[in-house]
């Protein structure tokens, strides 16, 4: 009798765990579908084509001499967006697989990964943050340092919380009794922060490297850079927090440990690296003794530069790497004392493999549809609410196409090396099969939105 209700059990839970995929699965058929097809559609393109008429009209006065303008129809710039992300996200996953081959052959075990995880974070993104932000800011100086650009940090920070909120409503209808597992703490902070740094880079590099407006593309990473200015240090701040364990208990430090814990968190060296950053881009003697070209130390301001540039094969390496080592480490271990039973394997499989379908869904859900929609509509709202910004993105386009552009790209790879430095293996190890299936099925709404961001902003 027990035998056949355990069987029971097993086979309805067998049936909601591929119902539950099925579902994940048809979503994401849609989603390509409907989003990857509708840039093309007939209508829409003779949507944007009377718009860019319309524009073209009121750019020369309404003359009729918007015959001389050559309009891009939307099949075409659907097609170099969805160009500009395929590329993007293919060189992303040729990385990726370079480190899962190197993990699979032993190269990258979990000593390594340890290792690299800490040089990320003490000195290659430390110097990829403060030569971007340094730049930039100096840039912008030489040329009369713009303070509505201070917007950019701001919106940073605030996106952070608008992502945080929408997380902790997701993690809470999803794991109303479970907050503290491993589970609801990963969708929190997936939601949270997003890819704020190397992907839009990656994407604006790609569509704005053959614009007709060459300065376009130099602005455009000025202004990330300036956006990872109150990103980072809220990446880094935060996410420790949001992926640490509940258990981890701090009673018994004294008061001086623990300011000195709280100040080892909060001054750590990718937020010293903005604060130096922004200093020596700000102030003309700084910036004037190595970051502009030509000055006397330009070649170590070079050679941070040099070392940053590891910043993301490395992220993507651990993130890959993560796959893997896990696995092997766990298969070469030594066997448990007390072996589960098939039946305990497979009820475990089936609650893993429906767990993992539903955290992917949601924060697909959460990254791609709630937070781009939450964060078009209060921009839209504050651009006819609020004249000074109203005039601001309209001077500058391209400020509005950075602040639209973050909101829609995936979770930070980031996240993974925030759980190696916690010796979180095999936290890690889902975390990285998340955010593999997360970016190789976010290429048709990425799409999507960036079609949107260029209409809205008619930068292409």
């Amino acid at each position: 009798m027990n035998c056949n209700f355990e069987i029971q059990i097993l086979r309805w839970q067998c049936i909601d765990c591929c119902i539950t995929i099925a579902m994940v699965r048809f979503f994401v058929v849609v989603t390509i579908f409907v989003i990857g097809i509708l840039p093309h559609h007939s209508l829409f393109a003779r949507r944007y084509q009377v718009h860019s008429r319309i524009q073209s009209r009121e750019e020369f006065g309404g003359l009729g001499k918007n015959s001389f303008v050559v309009c891009k129809s939307a099949a075409s710039t659907a097609d170099a967006i969805n160009l500009a992300a395929s590329s993007a996200i293919s060189k992303l996953m040729s990385v990726c697989g370079i480190g899962y081959c190197a993990g699979r052959a032993g190269l990258l075990d979990q000593n390594t990964l340890s290792v690299l995880s800490k040089l990320i974070f003490t000195i290659i993104q430390p110097c990829f943050i403060f030569v971007q932000v340094a730049s930039s800011i100096a840039k912008e100086a030489e040329q009369g340092l713009n303070w509505s650009l201070l917007v950019l940090p701001l919106m940073a920070v605030l996106q952070v919380f608008l992502g945080n909120i929408v997380g902790i409503f997701v993690t809470r209808l999803l794991y109303p009794t479970k907050l503290n597992s491993d589970d609801a703490k990963q969708l929190l902070a997936c939601t949270t922060f997003g890819n704020s740094g190397p992907l839009p880079l990656v994407f604006t590099d790609a569509i704005f490297r053959t614009h007709s407006d060459s300065t376009l593309l130099k602005k455009g990473i000025a202004y990330i850079s300036l956006y990872l200015l109150g990103w980072s240090p809220m990446f880094w701040i935060l996410g420790p927090s949001i992926l640490e364990d509940a258990s981890s208990n701090t009673s018994t430090l004294t008061p001086k440990e623990k300011r000195k814990q709280l100040l080892t968190r909060v001054f750590n060296p990718p937020v010293l690296s903005s604060i130096f950053g922004l200093l020596f881009g700000a102030v003309k003697q700084l910036s004037q003794l190595c970051v502009l070209p030509g000055s006397p130390f330009h070649c170590i301001f070079d050679a941070a530069g040099s070392i940053g540039n590891a910043y993301l094969p490395c992220v993507l390496l651990i993130l890959s790497g993560s796959l893997t080592a896990s696995a092997s480490s766990s298969s070469s271990g030594p066997p448990s004392s007390q072996p589960s039973s098939v039946f305990d394997t497979l009820i475990k499989k089936v609650e893993e493999n429906r767990g993992f379908a539903i955290q992917v869904f949601f924060v697909y859900f959460s990254k791609f549809v709630l937070m781009p929609s939450i964060s078009f509509l209060l921009i839209d709202l504050l651009r006819h609410h609020v004249p000074i910004i109203s005039t601001t993105f309209r001077r500058d386009p391209m400020l509005l196409y950075v602040l639209l552009l973050e909101t829609c790209m995936p979770s930070a790879q980031n996240l993974t090396v925030i759980l190696q430095l916690q010796e979180k293996k095999k936290a890690a190890t889902r975390l990285a099969r998340v955010l593999m299936v997360i970016y190789l099925t976010g290429v048709p709404a990425i799409c999507y939105w960036l079609v949107r961001i260029l209409q809205l902003t008619s930068l292409f």
